[in-house]
């Protein structure tokens, strides 16, 4: 998302979901890099705010599900363990060691 999703949707939505969109990217940008959080963690934590409010009005709303509304509490997580690369639901979910050693038997 954070790499290839401004890329492919450029011309293929609407302006305003674009827009929309790339707010999200952005501050999803931010909050997997360490450097970042610290100098940018309120910019992320607005623009969350602002995919949420404006997704609410450009799609209705039924677009503030559980998980949406979630996405402006993450910035509270990276403000409090840092990058959200290291935030994760299982054990060893992000150790580059776990990926290595997989892709090493192919």
């Amino acid at each position: 998302m954070v790499l290839t999703g401004v890329l492919a949707l450029k011309g293929i939505v609407s302006k305003k979901v674009y827009k929309l969109f790339c707010a999200l990217s952005v501050a999803f940008s931010i909050l997997v890099n360490e450097k970042l959080v610290e100098k940018h963690l309120d910019h992320a934590k607005k623009l969350l705010i602002y995919y949420v409010e404006k997704g609410t009005k450009l799609f209705g709303p039924s677009f503030p599900t559980y998980n949406t509304h979630c996405l402006v509490h993450i910035a509270d997580d990276a403000e409090k363990y840092g990058s959200v690369s290291y935030v994760g639901a299982y054990k060893g979910r992000h150790q580059k060691t776990l990926v290595t050693d997989w892709s090493a038997t192919f």
